[in-house]
């Protein structure tokens, strides 16, 4: 069968279901979920696209047997007319259960906010099922959540007079007369999540409508217009200067009228794009060292929806150096700090194929359910991972279930081709979306043979690879994450032998000797690299001047020598050509150099440190 199914053949399935489909979702008391998907596994229809309304009905009804007194008290016993209402309406009851992160979402209000939205307004309901689950599940926490709309002490400003209830906005969104009316029908939850955690009032919500549609500004670049409507004033970037907003109100009206730094841009760009229906995100820097945070605006310019795929455009304004490699801001629906590479990831996995997307979801607790029964060899286990991200690929709740049995010893020697087969796979597969590839691939190795040293060409035939892609890709980030993961591994058998007496044989205590003081120059040289090819990246350098000393401390080796005269010739470099890097940068990495030289008595590199200090100060004084 097709891997993508539309809709319908979906209703076609879920018209003919069998026996089992006819089971109240409410009655718990015979259920077990374990032994269901036991049997889905063993027939071989796990994966099958045709076993997804079973799979999702079972996920849902698990959902209610873990939650079952929060689901009597809130939407009262499975014979009384809410519930019996919800089963009326399954595609809606089931995405909502299957919707809901037990981990971090208050299940009892999402339970409370969804029974009033349905009692309440049943016919907007069932015209906006993506919206009502994303108003549930968004604002059942909405003081505790990614709204973004709390920057107004910043500016010293006032908080915005009135806001909005979860029923006013949900009211609001599925207004008939809402410029994205159709959009907001038609889109999944996931979307819609981005689109509600809005706060801002009905009345400034119909100012935007004044000063974007009625002004016949709505367009596909509304987010980047609306950030760049907002002045940007230089002089509050200065400490402890007023704003142009102090002792006003932080209403949309001033912001744009009055300016503000980026923070405010953002606090403009993000309600407006959301007030429009526009699935929009908060891109915040994350205040690197010896950088000033920054925030601008991210949104998904969707262009068309069906039921097999959903097409947009990933957009962003304001995001200014290219070095803010990663954005992060809290999750709308998990307060979860969630980066922009984990959204834009997420999206393009369910922009392609919707069901299947929603389908790989659902099987990752049928994994860990068979798992946890012991029914799964590693074999079988590395098998079913494999075929959930073939099923909506670039997973990376697979890859790191994968990763992980590196990590908990489940792999080992014995398995190295199979290592080596999956570190190939996880690679091509996340190569576009590369921030978790270091940490994955580390996991995948994290075995005990590591440390015995029987892995040592085999390690690096699983990081060369990935060496060689990450260089390509332009992200020193990842560059610098994946030098550093290397060299643990690399030196994790050294540090756990250095502090047990070493063997007594003379012959064999030379040669574990030599042969751990190459591994530790070598992993000094890779580090060493980084800021020689790299100098510029000065909110990543402090973590390899930390890998290097910890590495060069390890045994006692001479290394230390080392590091001491790269770090010298890495100080003449920062008061010479690299003397436009920040002066707090500078001037830090010269003290801890000094301190270095001084810890391990290298008098004169510590003199010549404090010399380069205080010609950089009289420099710095006559600027």
């Amino acid at each position: 069968m097709c891997a993508k199914l539309s809709l319908a053949v979906l209703f076609f399935l879920a018209a003919s279901l069998p026996d089992w489909a006819a089971d109240s979702l409410f009655d718990t008391d015979s259920f077990s979920f374990e032994q269901s998907i036991a049997e889905l596994h063993d027939a071989g229809k796990l994966t099958e696209p045709e076993s997804f309304p079973r799979l999702r009905r079972l996920v849902a009804r698990q959902m209610i047997a873990e939650n079952k007194i929060a689901f009597e008290k809130e939407w009262g016993k499975p014979t009384d007319s809410f519930p019996r209402w919800m089963e009326k309406h399954g595609e809606l009851l089931e995405t909502f259960l299957t919707a809901i992160d037990a981990e971090h979402d208050d299940i009892p209000a999402a339970l409370a906010l969804m029974k009033r939205l349905c009692t309440d307004h049943p016919d907007k309901v069932t015209k906006y099922p993506g919206l009502t689950v994303a108003a549930a599940i968004v604002w059942d926490q909405p003081d505790s959540k990614g709204f973004a709309e709390d920057s107004y002490r910043q500016f010293k400003a006032l908080p915005p007079k009135s806001g909005c209830d979860a029923m006013e906005n949900f009211l609001f969104y599925a207004a008939a007369d809402h410029p994205a009316a159709a959009r907001l029908q038609q889109l999944p939850w996931e979307f819609l999540v981005y689109v509600v955690a809005n706060k801002r009032s009905l009345e400034e919500r119909r100012w935007v409508f004044e000063q974007y549609i009625k002004a016949g500004k709505i367009n596909d670049d509304v987010p980047a217009q609306a950030y760049a409507d907002v002045p940007y004033n230089e002089d509050e970037t200065k400490p402890n200067a007023d704003t142009a907003l102090t002792g006003r109100e932080y209403s949309l009206e001033n912001i744009r009228n009055r300016g503000g730094v980026c923070t405010a841009r953002t606090d403009y760009a993000l309600p407006v794009a959301r007030s429009l229906g526009i699935p929009s995100f908060y891109g915040g820097a994350g205040f690197p060292r010896y950088k000033n945070g920054h925030a601008w605006i991210m949104w998904l310019d969707v262009k068309k929806i069906e039921p097999d795929g959903i097409s947009y455009v990933f957009m962003e304004s304001g995001r200014g150096d290219p070095r803010f490699y990663v954005a992060g801001y809290e999750s709308p629906q998990t307060g979860r700090l969630e980066t922009d590479e984990e959204i834009k990831l997420r999206f393009h996995r369910l922009g392609k194929n919707p069901m299947a997307y929603h389908h790989a979801g659902l099987l990752m607790p049928c994994y860990r359910s068979l798992v946890e029964s012991g029914r799964l060899s590693t074999e079988q286990r590395i098998d079913l991972l494999l075929k959930i991200n073939a099923l909506a690929p670039k997973n990376v709740m697979a890859w790191r279930e994968i990763a992980s049995l590196g990590k908990t010893r489940q792999l080992t020697l014995r398995h190295r081709r199979t290592i080596l087969e999956l570190a190939a796979g996880m690679r091509e597969d996340l190569l576009d979306f590369p921030n978790e590839l270091p940490a994955l691939t580390l996991n995948l190795v994290d075995f005990p043979e590591i440390r015995e040293g029987h892995w040592d060409g085999y390690r690096w035939k699983v990081f060369e690879p990935l060496f060689n892609a990450v260089w390509a890709g332009k992200r020193p980030d990842v560059v610098f994450t994946t030098t550093i993961n290397f060299n643990r591994l690399r030196t994790a058998g050294i540090r756990d032998k250095a502090g047990l007496e070493v063997p007594t044989d003379l012959h064999v205590r030379q040669f574990h000797d030599k042969k751990d003081a190459a591994s530790i120059e070598n992993a000094l040289f890779m580090l060493k690299n980084l800021f020689h090819n790299y100098p510029a990246e000065i909110s990543l350098m402090d973590d390899v001047f930390d890998e290097m000393e910890s590495v060069a401390a390890i045994r006692n080796f001479g290394t230390e020598k080392s590091v001491d005269h790269w770090y010298g010739e890495f100080a003449g470099r920062l008061t010479t050509n690299l003397s436009a890097l920040p002066l707090d940068y500078r001037r830090n990495a010269l003290r801890r150099f000094r301190n270095y030289a001084r810890k391990h008595d290298f008098i004169q590199r510590a003199d010549e440190m404090t010399n380069l200090l205080e010609k950089l100060e009289k420099g710095d004084e006559k600027k």
